[in-house]
């Protein structure tokens, strides 16, 4: 997950914990408004009361008054019982909000933890072996450097010797050519003694080559594990 998925998931967070603070003012709110209607409706109905037994006892002119005065109150009484309807309303209104709000936000938390988790794990373990990896590759290059800077010196190295056998073999077969002249035999005599002790320089030069590629082999197949 990236930076600006959580930063938008902390602004959502803050903005509900807002929101929550809020309907939770409105909830007091609205309880201390219907605690002061019920209080309302209470001494209405204690006026109620008085006003029967004056009716009762009092047969005046005055008495349309009163009736007109009750009946005012009555529709105030009325009005103020649907308000406290309308307040009770809102209350569970509120209440079944906030807990869609607190479902939302156990929801949101845990989505939150299985996808952020395991991809930052797995990030981890990537970067681990790309380390490793990166450390393998070095060294396999170090190792074919030595390996190809062995086989350059072995290589001037045979070119040398192959210049200085040519030389040397172009004087021989001067001074051959001039014994031969003088002695006809010398040049049998010789070939078997040169057949017989001639030394096998490019075995010997293969097999040290073969020998530092060997040892080149065994350094790669090592740090490659």
């Amino acid at each position: 997950m990236s930076s600006t998925s959580i930063g938008q998931l902390m602004a959502d967070m803050r903005q509900l914990v807002i929101n929550l603070q809020t309907r939770e003012r409105a909830t007091d709110n609205a309880l201390a408004k219907s605690q002061i209607v019920n209080d309302k409706i209470s001494g209405m109905k204690e006026y109620q009361d008085e006003v029967a037994n004056m009716n009762d006892c009092w047969r005046m002119q005055g008495r349309k008054v009163l009736v007109a005065g009750l009946q005012h109150e009555n529709r105030q009484i009325l009005q103020l019982q649907q308000e406290n309807r309308e307040l009770r309303q809102a209350l569970e209104d509120c209440e079944n909000t906030l807990q869609l709000v607190m479902q939302k936000h156990r929801d949101v938390v845990t989505k939150l933890a299985k996808q952020f988790i395991p991809p930052f794990r797995i990030l981890q373990e990537n970067k681990k072996c790309e380390v490793s990896i990166n450390e393998k590759i070095v060294n396999l290059s170090r190792l074919l450097n030595e390996c190809l800077a062995d086989g350059e010196s072995i290589s001037n190295h045979d070119q040398e010797l192959i210049a200085r056998l040519t030389t040397e073999n172009a004087c021989l077969r001067e001074l051959l050519n001039i014994s031969t002249y003088n002695e006809p035999n010398i040049a049998r005599n010789f070939l078997d003694i040169t057949s017989a002790e001639k030394p096998n320089y490019s075995n010997g030069l293969t097999a040290v080559y073969d020998k530092n590629c060997e040892q080149s082999k065994e350094k790669v197949f090592n740090s490659s594990i």
